[in-house]
């Protein structure tokens, strides 16, 4: 009987040292997955405007998203739709980028915001939502504030662009008195 018994422990203890080996592997397969994310992410970034084919290659090895931390995946929102916008694909579908703004809202970065913001304006204007557009846009004028700089004066642009969109009533004067604002966000810069 007592062989039985400690024949019993000693299953029962290579069964917990099996269960307790699969979990530290699925845990640190995660974290080299996440760590491996990283670097790649870094690498498309860097291919992303010289080769946006190469970045979205990389990039889309990580489908299903869902195994990425939402930092990543946020990440990934914003690098696929980059890189789609100037390969002049369409992003009409790529609903990874709600997930970016998500991610920043609750974060304090606001500069990746503000550029989930403009893609996300170039996404919804691709689905003929221009007052969609015009309210990302706003909303990343918002968080860039009064301040002279590149980003507002683009902004500005891009806010001036949607309102003389044939698809929307032609705003032209709303347009044009948008364009002259944004004069004054140039700063030294166009000078």
């Amino acid at each position: 009987m007592r062989q039985i018994c400690n024949s019993f422990k000693m299953k029962a203890v290579s069964i917990y040292i099996t269960i307790a080996t699969v979990i530290i592997s699925i845990l640190s397969g995660c974290s080299g997955l996440h760590d491996n994310a990283h670097d790649l992410l870094d690498r498309a970034e860097a291919l992303m405007a010289e080769d946006p084919d190469s970045a979205i290659a990389i990039i889309q090895s990580f489908y299903p998203y869902s195994q990425l931390s939402e930092k990543d995946k946020a990440r990934v929102g914003i690098l696929l739709c980059s890189s789609r916008l100037m390969q002049g694909a369409t992003l009409a579908y790529d609903d990874i980028l709600d997930a970016s703004i998500n991610y920043y809202r609750t974060t304090d970065d606001s500069i990746n915001l503000v550029k989930a913001y403009q893609l996300k304006s170039f996404q919804v204007e691709q689905r003929n939502q221009i007052d969609s557009a015009v309210l990302y846009i706003q909303s990343a004028q918002n968080i860039v504030g009064e301040q002279p700089s590149d980003i507002a004066y683009a902004l500005c642009l891009r806010l001036s662009n949607l309102y003389s969109s044939p698809l929307v009533a032609k705003d032209y004067p709303k347009a044009i008195a948008i364009a002259k604002t944004s004069l004054k966000y140039t700063g030294d810069s166009l000078k």
